[in-house]
């Protein structure tokens, strides 16, 4: 069984101007159509909530979550099941209130999978059950007592009875599927689920957690592929995010990265993690013209079609080249294998945007904000569509939300309430905004594509075009998503502009090369 990437990172996430405000909400708090306007869910449909860790230590916490995501990835083998994805499911966590027919109407499914870890000494005691939404009937429940090192047999035995119990007997290819295993060490498979946690934080701190679970888990196991294919995946978001790693320069992130990919494709030329961990590498070694990048990132999901980060991941590859109808061919591939994706939907609303189909974008950037209410970038996004239509006051609350939810991340709430703050005429406050962004980069001699132009948003929106080519000026590499990135409605005061010209002819994969 291919191992698949359900963590919502490598989207790009710029400001856009003139996007639609997004619709209202049902009364259960789900995005429209609301459940009563729509058939009833698929019997085979299912959703996994987030286990319960009941032992108090954050480990175990941290292990439930991989356990969970672990689930997830093994059911969503058996294509008869439709499989809600990480990012739907966790929208609802924390509703301590709520019975099964609230969650199954909310995310739209028939089954709910639900569960709880305790750690006693060496041994775990998980306990697990399938209810049926609508009347809240168990369909089945278990109870395991296994030893730290047999989560893998736990997993098995649970995927086969889920499975089983809502498609009926297994197929014999369904039965080997949900029986594979990617290590025989269970210490290395534990260390491979925290990993899978920790990457699914989109933060430095919790990457550097996850790498250091991935070489754990390929020390303890030294033909554990899977785990060398993260370990190359984590490299390449630290040089994707900009992110600091040890203090080590791009170039040695790219050959450290290279170097698991390559040692994992040794161990299993067929593994679709390490293809796409290549792919992105490649991209990232060749940032003009994405040489390799993208036959690697096909290896990997004709290997396994059922790979949605791959998906989605060439679905980027092509919208960076300028192939507008092939990124969103690949996008809906992504979501067709993980149905609910936020960051693929907001892949799909700024691929419509680049391709000046607003109306689709504003529905696209709906269902994104439906998936995942906590997706700052969405938020910020939304702030721009309230702030031209005149909603200033919700375009504030908006970019508040996306201020307060980026975390280290606060650059797109604060250009959008730069934004705001122009368009409501308070022209001092808008550059006062735009002057403590300035701050930020002060000392910079570079920054990484989306520092650029979220900065250059923001000079634009305050009034200030020369800034705001200073700040691209400072982006490098000068590659295919810096020019995607210009071809966005949000430059267009820019275009006619020799300097704008300049940059784009620069970053642009079919241009001559300097």
């Amino acid at each position: 069984m291919a191992s698949r990437l359900r963590v919502e990172v490598g989207a790009l996430a710029f400001l856009l101007a003139g996007a639609a405000p997004l619709r209202g909400q049902c009364p259960d708090g789900t995005p429209p159509p609301c459940a009563a306007q729509l058939p009833p869910p698929a019997p085979t449909s299912v959703a996994v909530l987030s286990f319960r860790s009941l032992s108090g230590d954050t480990a175990d916490a941290v292990l439930a979550e991989g356990l969970t995501d672990a689930l997830i990835t093994r059911l969503g083998q058996v294509r008869r099941l439709t499989v809600m994805s990480r990012s739907a499911v966790a929208r609802y966590r924390g509703r301590t209130t709520w019975g099964p027919a609230e969650f199954g109407r909310a995310l739209r499914v028939a089954n709910l999978l639900t569960g709880e870890l305790r750690r006693a000494g060496r041994r775990y005691r998980i306990t697990v059950e399938l209810t049926r939404a609508a009347t809240g009937v168990v369909l089945w429940s278990e109870q395991y007592t296994r030893a730290t090192d047999d989560l893998l047999g736990v997993e098995e035995d649970v995927s086969r009875a889920v499975a089983g119990g809502v498609v009926g007997r297994l197929l014999p290819e369904e039965r080997a599927r949900l029986s594979a295993r990617l290590t025989a060490n269970g210490a290395a498979y534990e260390h491979f689920l925290k990993g899978n946690a920790y990457l699914a934080q989109r933060n430095p701190v919790a990457l550097m957690g996850a790498l250091s679970e991935y070489e754990a888990a390929a020390r303890l196991d030294t033909s554990f592929a899977e785990a060398l294919a993260r370990v190359a995946l984590a490299h390449e978001f630290f040089l994707d995010w900009g992110w600091t790693y040890r203090a080590l320069p791009p170039e040695s992130l790219l050959a450290r990265g290279f170097a698991a990919a390559d040692r994992a494709l040794a161990m299993d030329p067929v593994s679709s993690d390490a293809w796409m961990a290549r792919g992105l590498l490649l991209a990232k070694q060749a940032p003009r013209t994405y040489e390799g990048a993208v036959p690697a990132l096909e290896r990997a999901v004709a290997l396994d079609p059922l790979n949605a980060e791959a998906w989605h991941q060439l679905g980027a590859a092509r919208w960076h080249l300028g192939d507008d109808s092939a990124a969103l061919g690949a996008s809906m591939r992504a979501l067709q294998a993980e149905p609910g994706r936020a960051i693929t939907f907001f892949q799909l609303a700024l691929v419509s945007e680049t391709s000046r189909r607003m109306g689709d974008a504003a529905r696209w950037l709906d269902s994104t904000l439906g998936a995942d209410p906590t997706f700052a970038y969405a938020y910020a996004l939304r702030a721009y569509g309230r702030a031209h239509d005149g909603d200033l006051r919700g375009a504030r609350e908006d970019a508040d939300n996306a201020v307060q939810l980026g975390g280290v991340n606060r650059l797109p709430g604060e250009a959008a309430l730069v934004l705001v703050a122009a368009l409501a005429g308070d022209t001092a406050a808008a550059r006062a905004r735009l002057a403590a962004i300035t701050r930020l980069f002060v000392d910079s001699t570079r920054l990484i594509f989306r520092e650029g132009l979220f900065a250059a948003s923001a000079a634009l929106a305050a009034g200030a075009p020369q800034r705001a080519l200073a700040f691209l000026e400072l982006v490098q590499p000068r590659g295919a998503e810096l020019w995607t990135g210009l071809r966005l409605p949000a430059f267009d005061p820019l275009r006619s502009d020799p300097g704008f010209q300049r940059l784009v002819a620069q970053a642009s994969p079919s241009g001559p090369h300097s």
